[in-house]
């Protein structure tokens, strides 16, 4: 739950290369606020499991002002890599 809401979140990534990734959030209709949470606890909870960190270098971070977000059919996509502490 986040902002009192429930949010469906999605990581995408190329199976030979998951430190580079995309979040997208549906319903943000419901709390922008709220999906900016969800897409960053998503991206986290990633990186955590394949990497080891919550380190993120972000391409369109979950805080970019509102007015720059792009809400496509109530969908939010966020970019991102991880950082790799094995490297």
């Amino acid at each position: 739950m986040f902002d009192g809401q429930r949010f469906r979140t999605v990581v995408k990534t190329e199976r030979k290369n998951r430190q580079v990734f995309a979040v997208t959030v549906h319903q943000v209709s419901k709390s922008v606020e709220g999906a900016r949470a969800a897409a960053d606890y998503k991206a986290k909870q990633h990186c955590i499991q394949y990497f080891g960190t919550s380190e993120i270098d972000w391409t369109v971070a979950p805080d970019a002002d509102v007015q720059s977000l792009r809400i496509v059919d109530n969908t939010l996509t966020f970019r991102g890599s991880c950082h790799d502490e094995a490297a």
